[in-house]
């Protein structure tokens, strides 16, 4: 599950929240008990009916729900660790505090969670492969072609089964924290996945809260240039409108040397003008060698490589960039969006691959063709999908741009956070 981007303002109506009403939320003895609110998606579509209480509504589950779990750890998790073990969740039940799960990714963590709720792996029996492709094992009430690719399955369910540093599996962490909590909140919104967001409370057996994409603000993008910054926007004025890519993978995503030449070749054949940030893969010194040789010097008439800081928001909001080549990550996603870009996506781990079958189901991205085994791609893949939204994608910049009023419409977002913010206060 991904975390909030760092840049993501704090809205007016949380502010408000804390300073106005904090005995709701800290009080450890309410003199009453809790009424059921109505959730804020019960409120965007009336027509819903609220789900009914579920017994994980009253604290961690026990007995057949929770056969099988280790017992409680009063040990304190190790300092290396980040995770969420059962001895740092313990003492958040024990206060009786209302909890709601935040989910940052959009609809991926109910997919994920709902397969591993029931025990299923890679490996496992009762998961069936169709050409190919995970299929998920629940019918999903309208049409979808939503799946994990095969090698995404076996690399996200490998380890998830496995106890790490924090004495139990992501598995048990992530059911743990589900069956804890009174509600899901999850940051998309009804105008981009509503009939994901109808049938997220009948997979958790809980209310489901959108609280809105929560686009970057105007504000960042009025920030000092970092080294480079200035170079790179120049360069930006001086090409066509919509004729650049913006290559970027994220801080955390880490491709093979072999992948890494794939996509600097297939960057460099498709000749489409590309402003790549660079980031040198885990585990590696230096940048040396981690390019084919002669890359930057072929492609130096009509590419950057740009290995320090670069200006992410100003060079999606430029007039020249038309398209964006992403891992898709939920950020990036919401990103690209907001300024109206289509997307060339090359999902790697965890809620990635989920968000880009759903993005291109709205027919405003194409994904890198990729081997259903390893993973593994060419350059002409890459080639072949930079041409196909940059070059000749005028349908996909359309469609995204029909997308760019709902990212940017500051009072529709507000909505769903005021609805979030009275969910809270009536807990």
């Amino acid at each position: 599950m991904a975390s909030l981007r760092s840049h993501a303002p704090i809205p007016r109506a949380l502010q408000s929240l804390s300073r106005k009403r904090p005995q709701n939320l800290l009080h450890h003895h309410p003199k009453k008990p809790p009424k059921t609110p109505q959730t804020p998606l019960t409120a965007l579509r009336p027509h819903r009916p609220h789900p009914s209480p579920s017994p994980a509504d009253q604290g961690p589950a026990r007995g057949r729900r929770g056969h099988g779990r280790p017992p409680a750890r009063r040990s304190p998790v190790p300092q290396e660790s980040p995770r969420l073990s059962r001895a740092t969740l313990s003492p958040i039940h024990r206060t009786g505090l209302p909890k709601a799960r935040l989910d940052s990714s959009g609809l991926h963590p109910a997919l994920d969670t709902r397969n591993r709720r029931r025990g299923r792996r890679a490996d496992h029996p009762s998961v069936h492969f169709l050409d190919g492709l995970l299929r998920l094992q629940w019918t999903i009430p309208f049409p979808s072609n939503l799946c994990y690719r095969l090698h995404e399955a076996r690399r996200l369910f490998s380890d998830s089964f496995t106890s790490n540093a924090s004495g139990i599996s992501d598995f048990q962490r992530i059911k743990l924290v589900l069956d804890g909590c009174k509600a899901v909140a999850i940051r998309s919104s009804m105008e981009l996945e509503p009939e994901w967001l109808e049938l997220l409370p009948k997979l958790y057996d809980k209310p489901v809260i959108p609280i809105g994409l929560l686009p970057p603000p105007t504000t960042t993008m009025e920030g000092s240039r970092g080294s480079g910054g200035n170079d790179i926007l120049d360069w930006l004025s001086e090409q066509r409108s919509r004729s650049v890519v913006f290559v970027a993978l994220g801080t955390e995503v880490a491709l093979s040397s072999e992948m890494l030449h794939q996509l600097a070749l297939g960057l460099e054949i498709s000749k489409v003008p590309f402003v790549w940030a660079f980031r040198k893969p885990a585990g590696s010194l230096n940048h040396e060698g981690l390019l084919p040789e002669g890359f930057e010097e072929r492609c130096k008439r009509y590419g950057i490589v740009a290995r320090g800081w670069v200006p992410q928001l100003k060079i999606l909001a430029h007039e020249s960039v038309g398209g964006f080549l992403t891992h898709c990550g939920w950020g990036s996603v919401v990103e690209s969006l907001h300024f109206g870009l289509p997307l060339v996506m090359l999902p790697i781990s965890v809620d990635q691959g989920i968000n880009a079958r759903m993005i291109i189901e709205k027919g405003i991205s194409v994904e890198i063709e990729r081997n259903e085994e390893d993973g593994s791609f060419t350059k002409e893949a890459v080639a072949k999908a930079l041409r196909g939204v940059v070059v000749e994608g005028e349908k996909y910049r359309k469609r995204a741009g029909g997308l760019k009023d709902v990212f940017t419409d500051k009072d529709r977002q507000e909505k769903y956070v005021n609805a979030f913010v009275r969910y809270l206060h009536e807990l």
